[in-house]
């Protein structure tokens, strides 16, 4: 009796159980992206130069309020039309699966031989599991439940490699490294006690 209940115990405690997520925020407005970056630039250039009148003219501190102003407008219409992404994770089964569906190419498997016979890549990385092209989109779709297949192949199309990267590591975390256990008992701690099975 003492074990069934113990069993039901973890089939509640299985039930219970949440997927890791992750959030990106993208904002496919990046004419915006780049008028912030150039405004930060500035205001960083700014910030070296001593005394308060510039060398072409005009009150440092007025073109650093300006600068501000502007970045301050910039940085709320970016976030008016930046879209949250939540990525959860899919489980270890269906990531395993979603990867054997999308096996490299024989290109792609004889260009990877060619990088791992000259060395080009770190020995950890030498194993071509997936093939990039198709699986990033379909690990998005299993993992967002906003897009599809289509939809996410398109953004990939549409985003800059940086963010690109934070999405799939946003997917590397939630489907393979998790978030860390805040409880999970340190080296040296005295296991739980284990409920014998009779």
């Amino acid at each position: 009796r003492r074990v069934i209940e113990a069993q039901a115990d973890v089939d509640e405690w299985l039930e219970g159980a949440t997927p890791d997520h992750r959030e990106v925020g993208v904002c496919l407005d990046r004419a915006l992206i780049s008028r912030q970056v150039e405004i930060e630039e500035k205001l960083a250039d700014l910030a070296q130069v001593k005394g308060a009148t510039l060398a072409e003219g005009g009150d440092r501190k007025q073109t650093e309020a300006a600068l501000q102003a502007e970045l301050d407008q910039l940085l709320a219409e970016i976030k008016s039309k930046t879209r949250t992404l939540i990525f959860r994770g899919i489980g270890w089964g269906p990531w395993r699966d979603l990867q054997a569906k999308h096996s490299p190419d024989p290109a792609q498997a004889e260009t990877f031989e060619k990088a791992v016979q000259f060395a080009w890549m770190p020995h950890a990385l030498r194993t071509l599991t997936f093939n990039a092209s198709t699986f990033w989109p379909a690990a998005m779709a299993a993992s967002c439940d906003e897009l599809t297949p289509a939809q996410a192949r398109k953004l990939i199309e549409l985003l800059p490699v940086g963010v690109v990267d934070r999405i799939t590591n946003a997917l590397l975390a939630v489907n393979m490294g998790g978030n860390a256990d805040p409880f999970a008992q340190g080296v040296g701690s005295e296991p739980p006690p284990r409920t014998e099975k009779k």
